[in-house]
């Protein structure tokens, strides 16, 4: 991911559209989540915070993790702010470097279409999941309208299953769940959810 671009975006990056944009998300992932039981959640690619501090109350302890060191530190201080004791914020890239963190719940939005080797960071989420954890994924549909030299233009619904599939996944249905106007790169676009079971 470069780092650098988040680390200067990190100050400005809870507009009233991103906010709006993350309850949407946090509410989907809240619903995929309704009815199990889970002890402990990994929100990678973070940002600032703004879907993973709204399902900490469904865990026993929440790490929100971020390649940007100024988005975690943003998402350090919300965390004291708010007295949430249970939970962490911690800078690491996985594309880059391993971790010890083991959870039963990953949720990763909108952050794949950022990574260029999206089959790796998928194979370093899959060691950090517990056996009978879920990953969750919220992404961008494949959008031919938008081009950028550093961005993925989303994912067909196949090709996600398939990089799931490739990483050690049992990939459930992916789903669109959520369309908007000027939501990517200022474009129409539309939101799938998907998961992978360990």
């Amino acid at each position: 991911m470069t780092d650098n671009i988040f680390d200067s975006m990190a100050k400005r990056y809870d507009t009233e559209d991103r906010k709006a944009l993350a309850d949407v998300i946090a509410n989907e992932f809240r619903r995929e989540l309704a009815g199990h039981e889970y002890h402990s959640m990994l929100d990678y690619g973070c940002g600032t915070g703004l879907v993973g501090l709204q399902l900490t109350d469904m865990f026993d302890r929440t790490t929100l993790a971020d390649a940007s060191e100024q988005m975690v530190q943003i998402v350090k201080t919300k965390i004291t702010d708010e007295g949430l004791e249970h939970v962490e914020a911690i800078h690491l890239d996985l594309t880059r470097e391993q971790t010890d963190i083991e959870v039963d719940v990953i949720i990763i939005s909108l952050v794949l279409i950022h990574v260029p080797e999206v089959e790796a960071l998928l194979s370093a989420l899959y060691k950090t999941l517990n056996p009978g954890g879920r990953l969750l994924i919220i992404d961008f549909d494949k959008n031919h309208n938008v081009y950028h030299p550093k961005l993925h233009n989303g994912f067909a619904h196949e090709e996600m299953r398939g990089l799931l599939l490739e990483a050690g996944f049992t990939p459930s249905a992916v789903r669109t769940f959520h369309e908007g106007q000027q939501l990517f790169m200022k474009q129409d676009a539309s939101m799938f959810i998907t998961t992978g079971s360990k």
